[in-house]
């Protein structure tokens, strides 16, 4: 059997490690995204239900409570503000908050905000990650904004922040299976 590299195994204790302090967050999570998508009775109380000639009906308020929520909280695009130290910063300022506008635009912020938005009301946790796509713009790069599932995130289980800026590490996995 090949030998495995160092940061490999170090990556995969870690993995190990971050999943399992957060699996009961994991599992909380799963079940209040079925509950949003209409499972709000057991099997055990379906059963009994319909044994008593009841049909378990849902009246779901969770959807559209999140729904109006996303439709408040992104009705309009946001605005970036950059303010400079003293008087010459002025131009160098307005740069980056166009700079900010543009790659919010070209990202297609409003939609991906809604994303990380719905994750957070159903599950808790929603997740917003900056990338550089090398290949972007004719081969030039461009950095761009995009939603991740909170599934795939793994974060340090020491991590006192609530936004983890002090985790030690971050990782993003998605599990694919083979075909």
């Amino acid at each position: 059997m090949p030998e495995i590299h160092p940061e490999v195994r170090l990556t995969q204790d870690l993995f190990s490690n971050y999943s399992s302090a957060r699996s009961d967050w994991a599992s909380q999570a799963a079940e209040d995204a079925e509950f949003r998508a209409g499972k709000q009775w057991s099997d055990k109380q379906v059963k009994s239900l319909r044994a008593r000639a009841q049909e378990p009906l849902v009246v779901n308020v969770i959807h559209p409570a999140v729904e109006q929520a996303k439709a408040m909280l992104t009705a309009n695009s946001p605005r970036f503000q950059s303010t400079g130290r003293d008087t010459s910063d002025t131009k160098v300022g307005r740069i980056f908050s166009d700079l900010m506008s543009w790659v919010w635009d070209i990202s297609n912020g409003n939609t991906e905000l809604k994303q990380c938005i719905d994750d957070y009301y159903v599950k808790g946790m929603g997740v917003m990650v900056s990338y550089i796509a090398p290949d972007a713009d004719f081969g030039k790069g461009e950095v761009y904004i995009k939603s991740i599932d909170p599934f795939s995130v793994y974060f340090d289980a020491d991590s006192q922040d609530p936004f983890c800026r002090d985790a030690s590490n971050i990782i993003i996995a998605k599990r694919i299976t083979e075909i």
